[in-house]
């Protein structure tokens, strides 16, 4: 079965996390993603430190690129540009994930390859936006959730170990999937008006996107918003997260919805039913005026039971409760297979593969797997010949180094 973007192509000249993974989920829905590296690769292909699966790539690239194939070319010589040139006028989307002075310096924005292709829709995700004075700021996840005001959420308070970011690269994340919607969007767009538009977003932008409600918060009251510590940066005890006796973690992030007695029940199922009369924390207002001392006093009581023990007696009442989970854990977990959430990728090159899925379904045109992670510079020739270069130009670009093509072993 056809995905919903069958017949779209994509000229992808991203790099690292945030791009590759909105190229990815495009492929996912059916697009031909042509993913354009220099004759080094994709930086990311030499990450360190996340295993390596055969044939040299680490995990975490190949979680961010399937359903690609690997072009690899020089594009500092006029031939290797040109052959970009060609992807690009016969591309439905171009996305970038360089800096703005880089794509200018390049001679690849929006207006001059729009002149070229007006259909193109154009993507830039960029660390802070094509404007303003931090347009040029190199652009990363930490920095950019630090600029964010993510990192300033973190951490516990008045602790001087300091504020802590997020444990993954949310920015990241959270960006690509932001992309994947402007670009789904402009196509959209596209079948009324026959033109294609720019696409614009950014690390910052999409962190941002994490907490609207704090910064509608700050816009509004002009208040700073304090440290989430292991629990909300407003929502008062119990939510949050608790150690308990084996050392393992659950969270509550929230009393029984619509039970009137929920504390009651609650201070009943920890075994202090003498919590509940208690004038500093009979009310939610009262919970969080009294927020530490609160947290001091469920802290040991907590530490009673183990983990399992705590989840169980407290779902009893519908309280909103689950344990904290590594994420080796998550990762093993029937209930992701039982939801389709991972996919299962028969690599002739790397054997069995199993990576997340696209994090969304469609009930008719259905995502699907058709290529996995492509080997560096593994459909070079094929591209090449599919843009109209003839076997023996091919042959030249490789001999001349201006384009790489994998030899099989």
């Amino acid at each position: 079965m056809a995905g919903p973007l069958d017949g779209i192509v994509v000229a992808d000249m991203t790099h690292i996390f945030a791009g590759p993974s909105c190229t990815m989920y495009l492929g996912d829905l059916g697009a031909d993603v042509v993913k354009i590296e220099n004759l080094n690769g994709d930086r990311y292909r030499r990450a360190g430190g996340a295993g390596h699966a055969p044939g040299g790539d680490p995990y975490n690239f190949m979680g961010v690129n399937r359903n690609k194939r690997s072009l690899s070319v020089d594009m500092r010589s006029a031939k290797g540009m040109e052959l970009v040139l060609r992807l690009i006028q016969r591309a439905d989307v171009f996305i970038n994930n360089f800096r703005p002075s880089t794509v200018e310096a390049m001679g690849m924005t929006y207006e001059q390859l729009s002149e070229m292709n007006p259909r193109l829709v154009y993507c830039s995700i960029s660390g802070y936006g094509d404007n303003g004075p931090y347009r040029n700021w190199p652009g990363q996840d930490l920095q950019a959730q630090a600029m964010a005001g993510l990192v300033s959420l973190t951490g516990f308070r008045g602790d001087d170990r300091g504020s802590v970011p997020a444990g993954a690269s949310v920015g990241d994340a959270v960006t690509g999937i932001l992309a994947t919607l402007g670009i789904v969007s402009a196509l959209y767009a596209r079948h009324e008006t026959g033109r294609g538009q720019r696409v614009d977003t950014s690390l910052l932008a999409g962190i941002m996107a994490l907490h609207p409600d704090y910064m509608g918060m700050a816009l509004g009251t002009g208040w700073e918003v304090p440290k989430a510590g292991p629990g909300n940066s407003l929502s008062p005890p119990p939510y949050g997260v608790w150690t308990a006796k084996d050392g393992k973690e659950f969270a509550i992030s929230g009393l029984a919805s619509g039970n009137p007695n929920a504390w009651q029940d609650f201070c009943e199922r920890i075994d202090m039913p003498e919590l509940a009369q208690d004038e500093r924390f009979n009310t939610p207002d009262q919970r969080a005026a009294y927020r530490e001392e609160l947290r001091l006093t469920l802290g040991p009581v907590i530490l009673k039971r183990d983990r399992d023990e705590w989840v169980t007696e407290l779902q009893k009442g519908a309280h909103w409760v689950c344990p904290v989970k590594t994420v080796l854990e998550i990762a093993n977990d029937e209930h992701l297979v039982a939801n389709g959430m991972i996919a299962e990728i028969d690599d002739p090159l790397r054997g069995p593969v199993r990576q997340l899925n696209t994090p969304f379904k469609l009930s008719d045109t259905e995502t699907s797997v058709r290529y996995p992670v492509p080997s560096f510079a593994e459909h070079s020739s094929e591209i090449a010949e599919w843009l109209g270069y003839s076997s023996s130009e091919v042959t030249d670009l490789i001999d001349e180094g201006v384009m790489k093509q994998r030899v099989e072993s």
